[in-house]
Order: C-alpha cells, then sequence, then structure tokens
C-alpha cells in the first residue's frame, strides 16, 4: 500500500485581475502608487527558497492544525488588505490557480479559518496571522489544495492615450500562498478522457481535449496527441508537458493546429497520457462541423486606413489599446506563475 508524500510543490500566486474597464476621450493619467501586499509562511519549508515558499502538512482526518502566515505592505502606501480562505482548481492549461475571494467555498477553503480578516499596514509593515486548519473526519486519503489570499480593495487604474483618446484599465493585484494538505492511504493515479471537440478563434484553430483527473493525487501529465485524416494520414502531431493538475478537477486543454488548419470532415484522434508510470490512451473518431471551422475567423476584422466611419477607426483604435494592454497583463501574470512554478 502506497502512501502519500509531500514532494509536490505549488507555486505561490500573483495574479492581476482586469476587474473593469473604460474608455475616455481625454488626456490619461498614470496609476497613484497604493498598497501592494506580500504573504510569505512565517518559516521556509526546508529546501524550498523562502520567496517560493508555501505550506505542505500531512494531516489526519478529524486533525486540526495551527500554524502562521506573515503579510506584509511592500508598496509605498498606507492601505488595507482582505484577506480570505480560497479554494484552488487547475488552469484551463494546467498549472494551479486560485479562486477569487467572492467565489464559493467548497473543499480547502472550508477548513481554512482566522482572524482578522481586514488589516491596516503602513509601507513596510508586517504582520503575522494566526490560522488553523480543520480537517473534516469524513476526509478521504489524497492531497488538497488551498489557500490564504490577500488582496487590496481599491482599485488601481492603469491608462495609456493615443490621438486625444485614452483607454483605462482597473485591475486589483491578488496575491494567494498555497496551503498543501496530504491526508494519508491509498494514492490513486488515475485520469479520464473525454473526448475532443473543435473550435477556435481569431485565425486559431483549437483542439479541446477534455480532460479529468479522477484519481486523488496532484499530477503532471504528459500528452503526446496525434490526428489521423480518413486515409490514417498524420495531419497534426503534438507532444506536450502539462503543468500540476489538482484531483477531481476537469479542463479542456487546448490544442492549437499548426500550419494548415483542418476543413470540416471527419478525423481520428489518438491520444496517450502519461503520469506517474501510469498510462490512459484516447482512440476515437471525431468530426470538425463547417460551423466549427468559421469559429476559427470569428471575432476577426479587418482594419483599413480608408474606414469611412470616424467613429468606427475610434472604435478599432481603443479596441486595439484594450487588447494590447490586456495581453501585457496577461504576460506579466504568466511570466510571474513560470517563476514561481516548482520544476
Amino acid at each position: 500500500m502506497r502512501t502519500l508524500s509531500p514532494t509536490r510543490v505549488l507555486p505561490k500566486l500573483i495574479t492581476l485581475l482586469v476587474v473593469t474597464q473604460s474608455l475616455f476621450a481625454s488626456t490619461a493619467h498614470a496609476a497613484p502608487a497604493q498598497a501592494v501586499f506580500g504573504l510569505a509562511p512565517d518559516h521556509a519549508a526546508p529546501g524550498v527558497p523562502h520567496d517560493f515558499s508555501y505550506y505542505v502538512f500531512t494531516a489526519q482526518p478529524g486533525q486540526t492544525l495551527t500554524s502562521t502566515i506573515r503579510i506584509t505592505n511592500v508598496g509605498h502606501r498606507a492601505g488595507i488588505a482582505d484577506l480570505a480562505p480560497v479554494d484552488a482548481t487547475t488552469g484551463q492549461t494546467s498549472g494551479t490557480i486560485y479562486q477569487s475571494q467572492a467565489a464559493p467555498r467548497i473543499v480547502v477553503a472550508t477548513w481554512i479559518s482566522f482572524t482578522p480578516n481586514q488589516i491596516h499596514l503602513n509601507p513596510g509593515q508586517s504582520r503575522l496571522i494566526t490560522f488553523h486548519v480543520h480537517v473534516p473526519t469524513d476526509a478521504m486519503p489524497g492531497q488538497y489544495v488551498g489557500a490564504i489570499s490577500a488582496q487590496n480593495p481599491k482599485l488601481a487604474t492603469q491608462s495609456t492615450s493615443s490621438n486625444g483618446s485614452s483607454i483605462h484599465i482597473n485591475i486589483r493585484l491578488v496575491v494567494a500562498d498555497a496551503i498543501q494538505i496530504n491526508i494519508p492511504g491509498p494514492a490513486t493515479h488515475q485520469f479520464n478522457i473525454g473526448g475532443i471537440h473543435a473550435g477556435g478563434y481569431s485565425g486559431y484553430q483549437i483542439l479541446y481535449t477534455h480532460l479529468t483527473n479522477t484519481g486523488n493525487m496532484l499530477e503532471k501529465p504528459g500528452l503526446a496527441l496525434t490526428i489521423t485524416d480518413t486515409n490514417n494520414h498524420t495531419v497534426q502531431h503534438h507532444v506536450t508537458q502539462l503543468d500540476t493538475f489538482l484531483p477531481h478537477t476537469t479542463i479542456n486543454y487546448p490544442t492549437y493546429i499548426t500550419g494548415h488548419l483542418l476543413p470540416p470532415g471527419t478525423y481520428n484522434a489518438h491520444l496517450t497520457l502519461t503520469y506517474d508510470n501510469h498510462t490512459t490512451t484516447y482512440n476515437h473518431p471525431f468530426t470538425i462541423t463547417t460551423r466549427q471551422a468559421a469559429q476559427v475567423f470569428h471575432g476577426t476584422q479587418p482594419l483599413t486606413s480608408h474606414t469611412p466611419q470616424a467613429s468606427k477607426s475610434l472604435t478599432y483604435l481603443l479596441t486595439g489599446a484594450l487588447a494590447a494592454a490586456v495581453l501585457a497583463l496577461m504576460t506579466l501574470t504568466a511570466i510571474t506563475l513560470k517563476r514561481r512554478t516548482s520544476v
């Protein structure tokens, strides 16, 4: 009988959450400095750099654990931090992500408790918060992940301007420190592949694979996908290493078609998922419909230099600026996550 060991590593998460957006025909102004918060365990886990550290507990059903977490105002203004326990899940492209503070608390978030839930800190000031993890008496063996998150309730605004018009994006900085709880018992490594369907947008054709981690362990599966036509000719082949995939979570993993787009028709999918010396295979035909093929070009509208309506030109300009700004925020988030993701 195999028991669980706390060898998996989960990242501390920092995200930029775009919460609202608005357009103005006025001069843009930079966002004011505000309070920015960081979270870290009071003591780093052995062998893990402090900036990457998080919590790993081994606990029995019915057990209560107690620890401390340090919150620090690393910004240049005094401010209030909202603190809350949150659940973790698997992002669409894999990797651990955390729910917002407004999301319903389902699993680990219901196990974590602490006070206060709101704290005022001056620049550079920090404070230790004592928290408790109450493992339910009916908790099953496996690995569970949640987090403590902190956020500034006030929004920050990033602005850009062009030709007398500007775009303002309101963002909220959220930081979360992971809490992994291992409940000893038999380890189950198992995935279910629920099928493949086609889609796409903005010139990209995508095959979505329905994946579910039906086991009780954190996994980092490798995915190999081969697409053949009705003549058994290989038209696509992709090999991908996924990031952390949490137990009892489901995603539609996107694989972007490279080279020539696949026209409407019937194809065969040959998929192999490998994880922890286990393998799950899927061999099944699927169809790309005319409507699914048309989705590839949905939302793409060519910009021309001779658009007759000035308002339409302004709309295109602002939409492009918004897309660029959001893309920059998404890129910053991706870089942050990549730097903090475990090996």
